[in-house]
C-alpha cells in the first residue's frame, strides 16, 4: 500500500478505513480486531473517525479493541473529527 508523506517524520496509508456506521456493524470487540489486523495486513492502516459516528459508539468500540490489543497503537494512524454538530 502506497503511504502519503505527512511531515518527514509522519505518513499515512493512501486509503483510511472508516467508521461512520461502525456502530451498527454489532461486531464483538474480537470481530473488531480481527478486521483491523486484516486491514494492517493489506496495508491500510489509517483509520477515520469523528466524536459523532453513532453518537460516540464507534470511538468506544476501536477503543475496547486497542484496550485489548495496546500493540496496534504503534501500527496505526487515527484520524479524527471534532466539533461537528448534527442540529445547530
Amino acid at each position: 500500500m502506497k503511504r502519503i508523506a505527512i511531515t518527514k517524520q509522519f505518513s499515512m496509508s493512501q486509503i483510511a478505513h472508516g467508521y461512520w456506521r461502525a456502530a451498527e456493524w454489532n461486531y464483538s470487540t474480537e470481530d473488531y480486531y480481527a478486521l483491523i489486523t486484516e486491514l494492517i495486513a493489506l496495508g491500510i492502516t489509517t483509520f477515520d473517525h469523528a466524536n459523532i459516528y453513532g453518537n460516540g459508539e464507534a470511538e468506544a468500540q476501536f477503543g475496547k479493541v486497542l484496550k485489548a490489543h495496546p500493540e496496534l497503537r504503534e501500527q496505526i494512524e487515527l484520524v479524527s473529527k471534532c466539533g461537528i454538530v448534527k442540529n445547530p
